[in-house]
Parts: C-alpha cells; sequence; structure tokens
C-alpha cells in the first residue's frame, strides 16, 4: 500500500496550501475594495456605467482583475485629444499590484 502514502503527503500538501490561499485571496479582495471606494469617489460621474456605486465598482474592478473585461466607460481620453493621467494612473497601478504582484 505505498501509494497511500503518497496520496497522504499529497492531501496534506493540499491541507496545508488552503490557509496560504486564502490569505491572498483575502488581501486581493481587499486591493479591490480599496481601489473600487477611490474609483467611485473620483470617476462617478465621468464613469457612472462603472462607478456609480460600490458594487458596480467592485464587479467592474474584479472582472479586470480576471481579465475578463476592460472598463470602457472610463475616459482615457481628454476632450482635446490628450490623454487623462488620473484614469490611467488609477487603472495602470490597478493592474499592477493586482495582475502582475497578487
Amino acid at each position: 500500500f505505498g501509494f497511500l502514502r503518497s496520496l497522504r503527503d499529497i492531501v496534506s500538501a493540499l491541507a496545508a496550501s488552503v490557509v496560504p490561499v486564502f490569505n491572498a485571496f483575502f488581501i486581493l479582495l481587499l486591493v479591490i475594495c480599496v481601489y473600487a471606494i477611490v474609483g467611485v469617489t473620483y470617476f462617478y460621474e465621468e464613469a457612472a456605467a462603472d462607478f456609480a456605486t460600490f458594487d458596480l465598482a467592485f464587479v467592474a474592478l474584479f472582472r479586470v482583475a480576471a481579465g475578463d473585461a476592460w472598463i470602457e466607460s472610463l475616459p482615457v481620453h481628454t476632450p482635446s485629444g490628450g490623454v487623462a493621467a488620473g484614469p490611467v494612473a488609477f487603472l495602470f497601478t490597478f493592474i499592477v499590484i493586482v495582475a502582475w504582484t497578487l
């Protein structure tokens, strides 16, 4: 019954990894909550489709973190054709922190 020992090792390794994975997921949710609050504070008028309320902002940012969608309602260009530094910095730092770091 040597396969039972290796199976026990696999199960114990999986059980030991549950807490660290939960901690990483909790940190991810905390960062998304902070960015959702900042997004609602600064972009609720410009991008009401995604940042009118906290729950809309949370879902939009979670979709960006998962790589599912992009926030299209956030204006990244100024009316004169330049780049809006605030929304670009907001999304860039979010992607760097969430997608690349966590």
